[in-house]
């Protein structure tokens, strides 16, 4: 195999985090070649519900009136009464609680949607901290066995924003 392009970050996978990387790393003022060995983007998240939890408060969270801040966050998932969260690292779970807000907001900004409804789960989450996104609009691309695949409105959303800040995905290269 010979390569001939040249960037200054490689993503390899073109999944939630691999887009995301792609995104961030173009925002920073990086040249960017994602490549996905599939022959479609998304991965596994083009398969998911598209759960997304990052509470902290977030602007949905603040529009339903649910009073969440990333110590709240940070309390609930080092909860040593609960074996979810038991045994979490602090630091990692400090830095996740922190990063809650802006990381929402990344997403907004970056052409994700999400249904208007806050979901309670039965995790250690004190609070509605999980937002669905809206499933992709163009029923083609919805790479799935079946509907309800609503993961496809982030990883779809993600790749439109990162081809649109130049990023270049490579799909079927390994």
């Amino acid at each position: 195999m010979e390569w001939t392009l040249s960037t200054d970050v490689v993503v390899i996978g073109a999944g939630a985090a691999g887009l995301a990387a792609a995104v961030s790393a173009r925002d920073h003022g990086a040249a960017v070649i994602l490549v996905e060995e599939n022959y479609d983007i998304g991965g596994h998240a083009m398969l998911s519900g598209g759960r997304v939890q990052l509470g902290g408060g977030n602007a949905l969270q603040q529009k339903f009136g649910i009073d969440d801040s990333p110590d709240k966050v940070f309390e609930d998932w080092v909860n040593f009464r609960r074996g979810d969260a038991r045994y979490n690292d602090r630091n990692l779970v400090r830095t996740f609680a922190d990063e809650c807000v802006p990381t929402f907001q990344f997403l907004i900004d970056n052409g994700v949607t999400f249904i208007e409804k806050p979901i309670v789960t039965p995790d250690a989450a004190t609070l509605p901290r999980v937002f669905v996104t809206h499933e992709w609009h163009v029923a083609s691309e919805i790479v799935a066995p079946r509907r309800n695949r609503n993961g496809s409105g982030l990883v779809r959303r993600l790749a439109e924003s990162a081809r649109g800040k130049g990023a270049q995905i490579l799909l079927e290269h390994e």
